[in-house]
């Protein structure tokens, strides 16, 4: 109040210029005087490092640019401290010597003179603790100090609060001094300000962070408890920053947790390490075995046994091996000589885009890993909570859908739904869901997708699923690629593809769409080359959807042999298992491409398959037109017709006065492909004649 008493009378006066030296920016108001305020701030005062330059070169002072840099960083551009360096090098030949122990001996003892020996016990005591943090949001202050204001405003020469993180930032040097002095803390409080930390970082979700202050604080159980609740699959960064804390954990510190055994297999498994992952398994069992039951060896060899099995599970499209059913029927036996309550995250099972871990083309192979989680679902959702509820429903479902046996596999994925519900598998519900999606749009039944929309959005409300946000930003931007608006979905899944070589499950998942987008978006040699540095491995249904979008990239940059070439090998990938959908939901381009394939032949495509995918994915085609139709009158986007850039180019041709087989040898395509365009665009255009999809194209501004 009485600094704004004085502002208002100073400002009262017109011919009169006012300097206000303050810890703390003055709240100035309505009072502010007609010219406004200018504010210096210790950021303006600061030196560059090209300012840090000049003062040494003024001086007589040579260094490289090096040197100039690390200056910088130790000083942070502070003047008092960039004058001390100065006046040291005078002294000195190297900086990383004399000049720079020189000046921080020298500036730790003005802190400590004028500065922390003029506060009390209760001030050095939280201030010293707070530099112990990494990072200082305003309430985690607060919850390691016990203090409502913790004493930082004595020191504001050196702290200053950030209104935008609503933190405090401690300059370095300062924070440099006051970790020189942490001897002042006892072990028990140096202790129990890193756990209060790493509290808070766990209850404000930042798990990394509040895992890092754990170890600082040798509390391990801590770790383990906090990365049990991570899903199955952890992110590359996350698994390989917890793995390198156990192994560098004191010896014996880990072992005395049942839950570690699983929990390090998860993290080997995170990093694409399954060998590894399998080895110290049967490690595990073979130390185990040998030791009289126990409630603790049960545990772990309950916790193993399923790790083995989930191993074998992930590893599948590799080993060709379908038995991970059997271990994991030897868990739920350990499990039930000594039952416990299974919760959290450790009972979810994640999935990626795919239910099938099948890699091979060899026929029976799908049917065979069915049967393995047919046998294997019971004895993992009985034993830890209900996990892999419908897993089975949904791959057999997934089958038939890629079958194009609609009927079917709908019937098998509202069972994999329902059952995923009850159990609480909400990777697994959400799947279902996008597959339902998927065959109501094969089917042209907007009133389902109508009814699944709002279904898929209230998996949003589920706290306990942690990456439903990303799941439906995933499956949502399918929709609107199928509907013909790929500039509508997520703006994150609009960037680069991951090109990580063991991507994550969900890394993987948006990889799918991305790809989708790309396509829609024209973006065909960025793809190809994306399509063509993928490994060939990897899920079958993964593969084969990637050969057959670079069979569609390839044509439609009018690379006709190689998309001939890539559309018999992405047939050789699904012929043994009858798998027709990837090359149905391309829709019109595929047709397009079986008419070239059935007037060029080929050798290794049978041509009854392709009559039967190029009339298939043309009755897709006009299907997704009333999906299309349907998405324009819900989104409330009028008449909006987008047409694709070949339907352009036949549509102006007929505007230039060309016939249909004149547009054929202008574009080198067949006559008849230009007619199931122009049969595209009649559809899209509401016309009847050229002429009247010429009048409407002309309306609209699509020429």
């Amino acid at each position: 109040p009485v600094i704004d008493f004085l502002m208002t009378q100073l400002f009262s006066f017109a011919n009169l210029k006012t300097v206000f030296i303050s810890r703390t920016p003055p709240l100035v108001g309505p009072n502010a005087p007609p010219g406004g305020i200018a504010g210096i701030s210790e950021e303006d005062i600061s030196f560059t490092e090209s300012e840090i330059a000049a003062l040494l070169q003024k001086l007589g002072i040579d260094q490289p640019r090096s040197v100039i840099a690390d200056i910088y960083r130790d000083t942070g551009g502070w003047a008092f401290a960039v004058n001390l360096v100065a006046l040291s090098l005078k002294n000195a030949t190297v900086y990383e010597s004399q000049a720079r122990s020189a000046m921080r001996r020298q500036i730790f003892q003005l802190i400590d003179r004028e500065i922390f020996s003029k506060l009390d016990e209760k001030e050095k005591n939280a201030l010293l603790k707070l530099s112990l943090l990494v990072q200082l949001p305003v309430e985690l202050a607060r919850s390691v100090t016990g203090e409502e204001s913790p004493p930082l405003e004595r020191t504001v020469s050196f702290i200053r609060y950030d209104a935008y993180l609503d933190a405090f930032q401690i300059h370095q040097l300062f924070l440099d001094f006051l970790r020189e002095k942490t001897d002042l803390l006892s072990a028990g409080e140096i202790r129990e300000t890193l756990c209060a930390a790493a509290r808070w970082c766990d209850a404000h979700g930042q798990k990394i962070d509040a895992i890092s202050y754990y170890e600082k604080a040798g509390e391990y159980d801590a770790i383990i408890g906090i990365a049990r609740e991570f899903a199955l699959q952890l992110p590359v960064n996350s698994a390989r920053f917890i793995l390198g804390i156990f192994d560098a954990a004191p010896p014996g510190t880990l072992e005395k947790n049942v839950t570690y055994y699983v929990l390090r297999n998860r993290l080997l498994m995170s990093l694409s390490r399954l060998s590894d992952a399998l080895a110290e398994c049967e490690k595990y069992v073979r130390r185990f075995s040998a030791l009289p039951p126990s409630p603790f060896t049960n545990r772990v060899l309950a916790g193993v046994y399923e790790a083995i099995a989930v191993t074998g599970f992930l590893a599948a499209p590799a080993t060709d091996r379908y038995d991970f059913d059997a271990p994991m029927a030897r868990a739920n036996h350990y499990y039930r000589l000594t039952p416990y309550e299974a919760k959290g995250q450790s009972t979810k099972m994640s999935i990626g885009t795919w239910a099938s871990r099948v890699g091979t083309t060899r026929p029976g192979a799908q049917e065979e890993f069915i049967g393995a989680l047919t046998r294997a679902v019971p004895h993992a959702a009985g034993a830890m909570g209900g996990c892999m509820s419908g897993l089975d429903d949904l791959a057999r479902g997934e089958l038939f859908y890629y079958r194009a046996d609609l009927r079917a596999a709908r019937t098998c994925i509202e069972e994999a739904a329902a059952k995923a519900e009850t159990g609480g598998q909400h990777d697994i519900r959400s799947r279902a869901l996008f597959y339902l999606l998927r065959i109501a749009a094969a089917r042209g039944d907007t009133g389902q997708i109508e009814e699944l929309l709002p279904e898929i959005e209230r998996q949003l409300d589920c706290e306990e699923y942690p990456t439903r946000q990303i799941t439906y930003d995933i499956v949502t931007s399918w929709y609107h690629v199928l509907a013909g608006q790929h500039r509508h979905a997520a703006a994150w899944l609009r960037g680069d593809l991951d090109e990580s070589e063991f991507p994550s499950f969900l890394a993987e998942f948006a990889n799918v769409i991305r790809m989708k987008i790309y396509y829609a978006g024209e973006r065909y040699y960025d793809l190809l080359a994306f399509l063509e540095s993928q490994p060939a491995r990897g899920v079958l249904f993964g593969r084969l959807e990637g050969k057959v979008l670079q069979a569609a990239c390839l044509y439609q940059i009018k690379n006709r042999a190689g998309a001939l070439d890539a559309l018999e090998q992405a047939y050789g990938l699904a012929e043994s298992n009858r798998l027709d959908m990837p090359f149905i939901e391309m829709g019109q381009d595929m047709r397009t491409l079986t008419t070239a394939a059935l007037k060029d032949g080929s050798a290794g495509i049978p041509r009854e398959w392709l009559e039967k995918i190029n009339s298939k994915s043309a009755t897709y085609a006009k299907r997704r037109l009333a999906v299309t139709a349907a998405y324009r009158l819900a989104n409330r986007l009028g008449d909006e017709i987008s047409l694709s850039s070949r339907e352009k180019e036949v549509l102006t041709d007929l505007y230039h006065g060309l016939s249909r087989s004149e547009s054929a040898a202008h574009l080198n395509l067949s006559v008849n492909t230009v007619k199931s365009l122009l049969n595209m665009i009649y559809l899209k255009l509401g016309a009847e004649t050229t002429a009247d999809a010429l009048r409407t194209a002309l309306e609209k501004d699509l020429l």
